[in-house]
């Protein structure tokens, strides 16, 4: 994200060698700091809260924006770039690739293949007392 000229060209299918304007430049920097606010987001939602619920509207909110991430992502590409796995750079990758990795793990852990909800050592105290 610091480096934007590569990462504006690491997003177009063919090479691209001109310098980037303005708004390609701001737009590589919100984009960046979209993710690092989805990062924060999540660093303190799941640092701060007891509450299993919370935990799941979080996930299901991810997984959800898993399918518009990689929704839009190919529709973008179009069919035959898409189909082109080899010829992927690093952004596609992370794009679709990590995205599709992380959708499926959230699906697992909203389907509870990983056992139920752990309840916080304090709160569990909390309910033992009333």
């Amino acid at each position: 994200m610091l480096d934007t000229t590569y990462f504006i060209s690491s997003q177009l299918p063919q090479p691209y060698t001109g310098s980037p304007d303005l708004t390609s430049q701001l737009l590589a920097w919100q984009l960046g700091n979209a993710y690092l606010l989805l990062g924060f987001l999540g660093l303190f939602i799941l640092n701060t809260t007891t509450e299993p619920k919370v935990v799941h509207a979080y996930v299901w909110a991810l997984w959800l924006g898993d399918i518009g991430h990689i929704g839009i992502t190919l529709y973008a590409m179009g069919w035959e770039q898409s189909m082109a796995v080899d010829k992927w750079n690093p952004v596609v990758w992370g794009n679709i690739g990590v995205t599709g990795f992380l959708f499926f793990m959230r699906t697992l852990y909203l389907l509870g293949i990983f056992g139920p909800d752990r309840i916080p050592k304090a709160q569990a105290n909390k309910h033992k007392l009333k």
